[in-house]
């Protein structure tokens, strides 16, 4: 994939902001590199800075630079902005948000009538609010500005845009980050897939058995020992808990176990999401031999829980590869399960290292992004 955005406006409109580009000069930069010998498909994301002009001349500059481009296009519907319902456009005399409908429907027409070389995405139905009056303004929490997509208005559009490309993928099955740091639970800046995550503060926590960070408790497995620090996670974003670990005897270890990530009663999880429990840990060389690195999601609803597990088991070859010599980073995840019915009173997951020989050897493990996640249908959730 190649971008050639350059700060649009418009397909006509230039505008300034300090300087805008029109959709000609972007493709006219496109043409000229080599890149684009490579491309199979152009995808332009219609904006709503024309509406000063007529339909009628909107629509022949958009042809002619789909003529000029030579390739099948997706065209991805311009979005509501809330500054349309109240301005009359001095293109056709309609109001912003008329003139946007008759776009997007001009648009439509186009796809029609092309054989299949143009595409119709259709994101503007993803980030409106059909609960308003005209249902052509923009839904809380995805147009913050009213005109531009948030992280949470991006998400949406870029899945019509698979849900359309790509017809037999998953609804609603992007899973991406939500922001640049780490979400909570509920939040406008959360997403399905949501997850709840323990914030990893820059406390120091402890040593023997008790709490590291927030809502993170490590206990010792035999005669280890440990004591806890927080560096710069491996990302760049966000903080890590650094545990060092000493392993006195081989089957040493640490359980390190989240409190609940769903308060009794609580919506997080609800039946029918399915859940699944992952960790980032980054093993860090410091000659011990690591056995086994054990993850588990345990689910509780009345007497009932699920326990979902996922684990590296020793073998032989592993160990004699180890002590590591090098930092190693592992994305550990359970099984998804379905939720079932009934009220849940705790969700809880745990990560345990044990190690296969002693020697008051110590490591440090890194753990990040210790988390439950949900995949739900409906996409933002409150």
């Amino acid at each position: 994939m190649k971008s050639w955005a350059r700060q649009t406006n418009g397909v006509l409109a230039a505008g300034s902001n300090p300087v805008g580009w029109p959709l000609s000069a972007q493709v006219t930069q496109m043409l000229t590199d080599p890149l684009y010998a490579q491309v199979d498909r152009v995808v332009i994301l219609i904006g709503t800075n024309d509406t000063a002009f007529t339909l009628a001349a909107w629509t022949a500059e958009l042809l002619a630079q789909i003529a000029r481009i030579g390739r099948p296009v997706d065209l991805i519907t311009p979005l509501p902005r809330n500054d349309a319902t109240a301005t009359t456009t001095g293109g056709d005399s309609l109001r912003g948000w008329a003139w946007l409908q008759q776009c997007r429907l001009v648009i439509k027409r186009i796809a029609e009538a092309s054989g299949g070389k143009v595409r119709y995405i259709d994101a503007y139905s993803k980030v409106n609010s059909p609960t308003t009056t005209p249902d052509v303004l923009p839904a809380a929490n995805v147009l913050p500005d009213t005109i531009h997509p948030s992280n949470v208005g991006a998400y949406l559009i870029a899945d019509a845009y698979v849900a359309a490309t790509l017809p037999d993928s998953l609804a609603g099955d992007l899973d991406i980050w939500p922001n640049n740091s780490y979400a909570g639970a509920t939040g406008a800046a959360a997403l399905d897939q949501g997850f709840s995550n323990p914030v990893f503060a820059t406390t120091t926590g402890g040593t023997g058995t008790g709490t590291i960070a927030s809502g993170l408790t490590v206990t010792n497995i035999g005669t280890a020992t440990h004591a806890g620090s927080s560096v710069t996670a491996a990302s760049g974003i966000g903080n890590a808990q650094r545990i060092a670990i000493t392993s006195n005897a081989a089957g040493d270890g640490v359980d390190i176990t989240t409190t609940s990530v769903h308060a009794s009663g609580g919506t997080f999880l609800s039946p029918g999401d399915e859940a699944f429990a992952q960790v980032m840990v980054t093993l860090n060389s410091g000659g011990i031999y690591p056995r086994n690195l054990f993850t588990r999601l345990t689910y509780f609803t009345g007497t009932n829980y699920l326990s979902l597990l996922f684990e590296v088991p020793s073998t032989a070859g592993d160990e004699k590869a180890l002590p590591l010599t090098a930092t190693r980073s592992f994305l550990l995840r359970t099984p998804k399960f379905i939720v079932p019915a009934g009220t849940a009173s705790s969700v809880t997951v745990k990560m345990r290292p044990t190690f296969a020989v002693g020697g008051a050897a110590v490591g440090t493990i890194d753990i990040s992004n210790l988390e439950v996640r949900r995949i739900r249908s409906g996409g933002v959730y409150a």
